[in-house]
């Protein structure tokens, strides 16, 4: 099985990560995910382009957390994973840098 679907959703992603299935995703959870689900973290580094973007959840939890309560929802979740996916893509396009080094820097 190829460990990244080009037809998985963002929501597939989600369901991966949220493991307690409460329907939101703790800090704990995405820190697991993104260290030991190779499925996830497969996805992350073809959605941003970059393995550096699995580096550090917590900065990647901030950004997803987008009103700051300590969970991160279906649809925070999707708009912040777009909204990054997106940045990547400029980023890499306008100026060839690899995305998850300087970029972002800002959301620390």
């Amino acid at each position: 099985m190829e460990l990244y679907d080009a037809s998985r959703k963002i929501g597939d992603i989600f369901d991966k990560v949220d493991t307690n299935n409460d329907g939101t995703v703790a800090l704990a959870e995405l820190k697991q995910a993104m260290e030991q689900d190779e499925v996830v973290k497969a996805y992350l580094v073809r959605v941003f382009g970059s393995q550096k973007v699995t580096s550090d959840p917590d900065v990647l939890f901030r950004w997803l957390d987008s009103n700051q309560d300590g969970a991160v929802d279906p649809a925070e979740f999707e708009k912040g994973i777009t909204s990054l996916r997106l940045t990547a893509q400029l980023v890499r396009a306008n100026s060839g840098l690899d995305f998850g080094g300087p970029a972002l820097s800002h959301i620390a």
